[in-house]
């Protein structure tokens, strides 16, 4: 535009120069007000891909049937909701089924592999999984389960489920990966010796599934213990990971939703987003603080981010998504 803007001048003063009169000075006068701009430059098309991290450590925090509502923005779950301005929250991220056992399954392998209720043990199951393909990669996996009974073929006893444990249903994984969650390590010096991913499950009173006391309203004391134990055993790890090169995640397996048992996957109960919709959070290193999400994500998004973190082959209903994207710091 500087250089049009000159010729235009340069064509323009001839004829100022020998119309003369009060046309030709009215064309010099709007030349020179004329207001010469430059060219504006071209927006980039497409902002570059924020690669995903490769974390030294992550651990996933599986908690029990709540809606977002019930524990985003709830008074109940104080600690919780500090989290959304230390991470990043995931505002459409949905369970895949009711009721809880095939969530557990499907996010550490991609599929509900045949079992779509509750009933314990299900069958054994021989197909791919995340902790198989970490040790295959010469990664490391420990399930750390609250009141993890020494016999690890226990369905239940006291608070414990097994249930809630996906690794003890898969028959390539050893025993050693199991520990009670007595030993997951509480200090700085000890979380350098965490896994490359660890899955925690708290028991049913500390996980909101149940609570601990009768009377008031159950869904409030819920949130709250559970909250109060996420606060009590996590926080010096959330506080840790975010300059250590690791990761948490918080989720839940099913919102709140209340439903008839399937007896089988014939009746079995498959919901797509935004049904379903629970609350994630990841809180740690890369992670920007206080993002947010809209994306309909689910448990085969997370699984995807998982692998992907430690270039493993994507497994199940995991390979036909991407990993989680947007909250991801360059």
């Amino acid at each position: 535009m500087r250089r049009f803007g000159l010729a235009l001048f340069v064509l323009l003063m001839p004829t100022t120069l020998f119309a003369g009169g009060k046309d030709g000075h009215q064309i010099v006068a709007l030349v020179a007000q004329a207001k010469i701009q430059p060219a504006p430059v071209p927006a980039a098309t497409h902002a570059a891909a924020v690669p995903l991290p490769h974390p030294d450590h992550v651990v996933v925090v599986l908690m029990e049937n709540k809606s977002f509502g019930d524990v985003i923005g709830s008074t109940n779950a104080p600690y919780l909701n500090s989290l959304v301005s230390r991470g990043a929250l995931l505002t459409t991220y949905c369970g895949l089924h009711h009721p809880s056992q095939p969530n557990y399954i499907e996010l550490f392998s991609g599929k509900e592999q045949g079992v779509c209720n509750d009933n314990c043990p299900p069958p054994p199951i021989t197909a791919p999984n995340l902790a198989a393909s970490l040790l295959a990669a010469s990664k490391t996996f420990v399930g750390y389960a609250e009141n993890l009974p020494a016999n690890l073929t226990t369905c239940t006893t006291g608070n414990y489920a097994r249930k809630h444990c996906p690794w003890l249903d898969f028959t390539s994984i050893p025993a050693s990966v199991s520990k009670d969650f007595s030993s997951f390590p509480t200090t700085p010096a000890a979380f350098v010796s965490l896994p490359s991913v660890a899955l925690v499950i708290p028991n049913l009173l500390d996980d909101m599934h149940s609570a601990a006391t009768s009377g008031g309203n159950p869904l409030a004391k819920e949130v709250a213990q559970g909250d109060a134990w996420l606060r009590a055993h996590l926080n010096a790890y959330a506080t840790w990971a975010v300059t250590h090169n690791s990761l948490l995640v918080i989720t839940w397996d099913e919102d709140s939703s209340h439903y008839t048992m399937p007896t089988s996957c014939t009746n079995g109960i498959n919901t797509t987003p935004p049904a379903n919709r629970i609350p994630t959070l990841i809180i740690g290193a890369h992670v920007i603080p206080a993002s947010t999400s809209a994306t309909a994500y689910t448990h085969y998004h997370l699984l995807r981010t998982l692998e992907d973190f430690y270039g493993l082959a994507p497994i199940g209903g995991s390979a036909s998504v991407s990993a989680i994207s947007g909250i991801w710091a360059p």
